[in-house]
Parts: structure tokens; sequence; C-alpha cells
């Protein structure tokens, strides 16, 4: 940027894109508000910045990408001219309704779900995991409760996205998660000291779900067999076949929960 003869000198100067550096000249004195003698930096800066986005000089004077020092301004905005050359380069900013509309759009439609797991807690309320969202159902259980589904991680301290399975044990009012060889324990929100920690799964290498049943056990689904969970060891023991001990079950459900008195709910694709 050039200035006035009485200046007599090169204030700034910028790359154009890809290199975008910006150098400004040491032996001036710069300010951020109006001080005799000083250079206006804001408008200095901007007008650099403006090279590094990749424009050039403006032919009208008033314009920030104009090739004069104009001093200080008090409200100090960009000119249409401006706007409209930085608009020709890369386009106009989305309206806040289509931004919106992009995010919501992110937030998978619950009735087409693919259920990682799905817990009752102490609330009385069902929860469903998928991916990295935790739907809450209404009491009713009849849809997703107002404000959900919610990042599962900002609910749950270093909560693994896309879980093997998810369980609430009622004895220790622990929630377990379960991914590959580990498993995260939760009290109530926050992560219990030590995990995540490698479980022994032995040869299993497929957990798909996880619930917890009377007198608060918790079972373990994987590869078409049922074991029993113990929660002191972190380990697991066999109990058997799945189709052995819940004979109208599918071979692998991909997720389970109990109701807390007479039913098990076992899920597998859209049933």
């Amino acid at each position: 940027m050039q200035v006035p003869s009485n200046f007599n000198g090169i204030l700034a100067h910028a790359f154009y894109p890809n290199d975008g550096r910006v150098h400004f000249d040491d032996d001036e004195s710069w300010s951020v508000s109006k001080a005799a003698g000083e250079k206006y930096l804001e408008n200095i800066a901007t007008h650099e910045f403006g090279h590094v986005l990749g424009l050039k000089h403006s032919k009208v004077y008033n314009a920030v990408m104009a090739p004069y020092y104009q001093g200080y301004k008090k409200k100090f905005q960009l000119h249409q001219d401006d706007i409209e050359a930085i608009q020709k380069l890369y386009g106009t900013r989305l309206s806040s309704t289509l931004l919106n509309t992009a995010v919501d759009e992110s937030v998978p439609n619950p009735c087409k779900l693919r259920f990682d797991d799905v817990i009752k807690l102490p609330d009385n309320r069902y929860y469903i995991f998928r991916k990295q969202w935790t739907y809450k159902l209404n009491k009713n259980n009849t849809a997703v409760e107002d404000g959900w589904p919610k990042l599962s991680h900002k609910l749950y301290e270093e909560f693994p996205d896309s879980p093997d399975a998810v369980t609430y044990s009622s004895i220790s009012h622990r929630l377990y998660v379960f991914k590959g060889n580990k498993v995260w324990r939760y009290y109530k929100s926050k992560l219990d000291r030590g995990f995540p920690v490698v479980m022994a799964t032995g040869t299993i290498k497929n957990i798909q779900a996880a619930f917890a049943w009377r007198g608060g056990n918790i079972y373990i689904i994987a590869e078409r067999q049922l074991y029993k969970f113990r929660e002191s060891l972190l380990k697991l023991s066999k109990v058997g076949n799945m189709k052995g001990v819940f004979h109208d079950a599918p071979h692998n459900p991909e997720a389970a929960v109990w109701d807390g008195s007479s039913s098990i709910f076992f899920f597998k694709g859209s049933k």
C-alpha cells in the first residue's frame, strides 16, 4: 500500500495466494485508535489481508482495497466494491437458515436407525445409542424427546463413537460402554479413573450387544454366544449359545435391553 508523498514510503505489503505472508514496516508507529503520528493498523491490515485472499487494488477511492492509505476512520467498514470483489472470488455467504439445515441433516433420522445399543436408566427412560449420537425417548416411548438427539461425548466424557454395546448396572450404578476389547465405565457423566481399560475377552472379537437382567447381572452377546460380565473383574464367562437361552431371539442381535420387569427386547436391523 502506498501513502501520500508526505509519508514517502510503503507501509506494508502482502503476497497473493498461496504464499499468504504480510509484512509491516517496523519503522512506523502503529495504532488501533486515533493517535497523532501513528498509522491506523485496522485499515492497513484489512487491505493487506485482502491481497492474501487474492484481491487486487480497487479503482474506487473509498474502497479498502484502494492503493492509498486513507487514515483513521471512526466507523471503519468494507466498501460495497470490496464486498463484491471478495464475493466474486469466494461466493456469497450462506444464510443462517441454510447453515442450520446443513447441521440438522447430519443428525440421523431415528426412524431409520440401526442401533448400537439401547439402555434403560434410573429415570425410567430409554436411551438409544447410534454412532456419535444419543437419543432419549419420551415417556410413552413413541418418539424422541424434544431437544434430542445429543452428541454422546457431550453427555459422557471421552465417550467413543459407534460403541459396540452399552448397558447400565443397577448394582454399581455405573454405565458400561464396550468397543473392541476396551471398556469405559461411567458414574453419571464422569469417566471412572483409569478407564478405558483393556478387557480380558479371550478369543471374542465382536461384541454385539449388552444388557442388564434380573439381579442386576450384565450379559454380553458376542458371535451368537451369551456371556456373563463380571463387573469386579471386568471379565466374561460363557453362559451358552444364544438360541439355547433365548429360543426366539435372533442369533446375533445388534442391541438388547431389559424393561426392568418381564421382557428383554432384542433389536436387529429395523426389527
